[in-house]
């Protein structure tokens, strides 16, 4: 049975509820930027990845990268302490609701066994114990009490005119939403502006002084200067901070910028929680952020245009670009043999 507060909060999507397992997952958001950016720098892998075969069996059956799984790992275990944390700020218990180590480790075997099950090669809980050894010190030390938790995993829709301009949610706002949510983004696209751009924050919270933050946790083996600045022009950075400053007068004690909120894991070896579990302000830019919406509105209206121009879904155009979409810092493009030697007729594709 679920805490009447807990329940409560998650009917105000302030946060979300656990699964029968009492395991939370927050997830990827129903039209991201990471959705989105393909379409700017490839349109190809964009329709490889949301109009070609079954995008949940490729999830499952497709290459593990393993930043993105120890990052995943520490966010579920993040998004449990947050949660009971913002529970417990409002009086109630979280009840059903994993503790936030052992929360790692049955989300990984879940995510290992569903992988098994569908064909693919397992590779989560191989990442289960350095998870939890971060997990754990961040437990015992709490180096962000001073943090009062307003929102976890907290969902938000923007909408944008072809002009890049934020405007309100469109009268059938809710069934495009849906569409996303269900991965059928021909059908989003299809109907035109505005153009949706979702993101989920990871922790909204309020500082000492009064001031809202939004945070967002990523993981590395070692923070340098060159991660942090990493961040700056990152387009789910520019979202946070477009949402937060355009609406930073409704605010409370005012709105106090986006963070990340670093685990480096070579800190955690060495057991300093401050050290390891540092908060970085990303830098206000501007220019980025006033232009942002455009950009969404640009990729959404290359990709209308592209559905309907009735060109061959596999003749999208490509970027065949060495540093960039065709290799990255995790490695080579998982559609890079469908580029080169072409898709096999056995995939299922969109044909409008």
């Amino acid at each position: 049975m679920t805490d009447p507060v807990y329940a409560k909060l998650a009917a105000a999507q302030v946060c979300d509820l656990p699964d029968e397992a009492g395991v939370l997952n927050g997830g990827p958001s129903p039209n991201g930027w990471s959705r989105q950016g393909d379409a700017g720098t490839c349109p190809q892998r964009w329709a490889f990845h949301n109009l070609f075969g079954d995008p949940t069996l490729r999830d499952l059956t497709g290459p593990l990268h393993d930043p993105l799984v120890r990052g995943t790992l520490v966010h579920v275990g993040m998004e449990h302490y947050w949660t009971r944390k913002l529970v417990q700020t409002h009086g109630g218990e979280a009840t059903g609701l994993l503790d936030p180590v052992a929360a790692i480790r049955t989300f990984a075997d879940r995510a290992d066994y569903r992988r098994n099950e569908a064909g693919g090669v397992p590779g989560w809980s191989e990442h289960v114990d350095l998870a939890q050894q971060a997990m754990r010190l961040y437990v015992q030390q709490a180096p962000h009490a001073h943090l009062v938790p307003e929102a976890v995993e907290y969902v938000v829709a923007m909408w944008f005119d072809d002009a890049g301009v934020e405007v309100g949610p469109p009268p059938d706002a809710d069934r495009r939403l849906d569409l996303a949510r269900a991965r059928r983004y021909a059908e989003l696209y299809l109907l035109g502006g505005p153009w949706l751009s979702t993101f989920r924050v990871d922790l909204l919270a309020r500082l000492p002084d009064g001031r809202v933050a939004l945070i967002d946790w990523k993981t590395a083996y070692r923070v340098n200067q060159t991660k942090r600045d990493g961040f700056l022009l990152a387009g789910q950075m520019l979202q946070y901070a477009h949402w937060g400053w355009s609406r930073k007068d409704q605010f409370p004690g005012g709105f106090a910028g986006v963070y990340v909120g670093f685990c480096d894991f070579t800190q955690v070896a060495k057991g300093d929680a401050s050290r390891a579990f540092p908060l970085h302000g990303v830098g206000w830019q501007p220019a980025g952020v006033a232009r942002f919406g455009r950009s969404v509105a640009d990729r959404g209206q290359r990709i209308r245009d592209l559905l309907r121009s009735g060109r061959d879904v596999e003749d999208w155009p490509r970027a065949f670009v060495e540093q960039g979409p065709c290799t990255d810092r995790y490695g080579r493009c998982e559609y890079a043999r469908w580029c080169g030697e072409g898709v096999p007729e056995s995939v299922h594709r969109w044909k409008g």
